[in-house]
C-alpha cells in the first residue's frame, strides 16, 4: 500500500497507526474544510482527512454527492501535482471489493473514480487517479 499515490485512500484509523511512522509530516483536515479549501484552490501533496464516517453516517446524501463533485473538479490539480488523500475512518469498510461501504453508504457516492482491486487490503482501499 502506497499511501503517497496519486488518488484517494480509504484506510482504517488502526491500520494507518501502523505504517504513519513512514509517511512524510501530512496536512490533516475535515471533510467541511477540504470541500472550502479545494473551492479556494488550496492543494497538498499530502493530505489526511478525519472523519469519513461520521460524515456519511450523519450527513443527507444531497451533501455527499457535492463533496463528491468538488474532489472530481480537483482530480487534475491532484494529478499535476501527484496529490494524495487519506481518508481515515473509524468504522468497518464493509462490502469489499464488490460495493465498498462506511456506515452503509456506498464509497462511490463519494469517489469520483472506481476502487482499484489491485490495491485493496482489509482495512484499506485506493480510488487511484492515474
Amino acid at each position: 500500500m502506497d499511501l503517497q499515490k496519486a488518488g484517494f485512500h480509504v484506510i482504517r484509523f488502526q491500520k494507518l497507526q501502523e505504517i504513519s511512522p513512514t509517511l512524510p509530516l501530512p496536512y490533516e483536515t475535515s471533510i467541511v474544510n477540504l470541500v472550502r479549501e479545494i473551492t479556494q484552490g488550496k492543494l497538498h501533496k499530502l493530505t489526511i482527512v478525519n472523519g469519513l464516517d461520521d460524515f456519511l453516517g450523519s450527513f443527507t446524501d444531497d451533501a455527499i454527492i457535492q463533496v463528491r463533485q468538488t474532489l472530481n473538479k480537483a482530480i487534475k490539480d491532484m494529478l499535476g501535482m501527484g496529490a494524495s488523500m487519506i481518508f481515515v475512518v473509524l468504522a468497518d469498510i464493509e462490502d469489499i471489493p464488490d460495493n465498498p461501504k462506511v456506515c452503509q453508504k456506498p464509497l462511490a457516492m463519494v469517489f469520483p473514480r472506481p476502487h482499484s482491486i489491485d490495491f485493496m487490503e482489509p482495512g484499506y482501499l485506493c480510488y487511484p487517479i492515474m
